[in-house]
């Protein structure tokens, strides 16, 4: 697997894993204030990866 298919990989699956997040917070599935701020961590944590993939790899186009 070359570099440009590992990050291809990477960013479908962070991404994919932020929309999951979203759609549950909106989603009103949220049980507990516990539960919410763990979502909104793990949300700000994809959102992160994302971003540093982005800058390390000088991918500034990859808006998926």
């Amino acid at each position: 697997m070359d570099t440009v298919n590992l990050a291809e990989y990477f960013f479908k699956n962070l991404r994919q894993r932020e929309k999951n997040t979203i759609d549950i917070i909106s989603g009103g599935n949220v049980r507990s204030m516990e539960d919410y701020k763990y979502l909104m961590g793990e949300l700000s944590a994809y959102r992160s990866l994302i971003e540093d993939l982005k800058d390390t790899l000088h991918m500034d186009d990859i808006d998926e």
